[in-house]
């Protein structure tokens, strides 16, 4: 699985897998080592009947969020092929 879309912030670098594993990687400690991976996009539910393409839930494109004084920059944003938008909230870096 590949990994896509590096943001970059102040000492810490959040990469995401096609399938909605995001990991972050403080790179003032460890380039290699993620810190924390989060799964990002829910499992498709086993023991119901769905109709869906297993692609149209890749991720395609994510964003951290902006704002002051709110929600915003606690916010992780990402886009899958089918259109669905998904949101982590709060998103803090493990060592903040």
């Amino acid at each position: 699985m590949e990994n896509f879309g590096v943001c970059i912030a102040y000492y810490f670098r959040i990469t995401f897998s096609a399938f909605g594993s995001c990991s972050e990687y403080d790179i003032s400690i460890d380039t290699e080592e993620p810190q924390q991976i989060l799964s990002f996009v829910p499992d498709a539910k086993s023991k119901s009947y769905n109709a869906t393409d297993a692609s149209e839930r890749e991720v395609v494109s994510f964003t951290l969020g902006k704002g002051r004084a709110d929600w915003g920059p606690l916010t992780v944003y990402a886009l899958t092929r089918s259109g669905d938008i998904y949101a982590l909230c709060p998103y803090m870096p493990k060592n903040a």
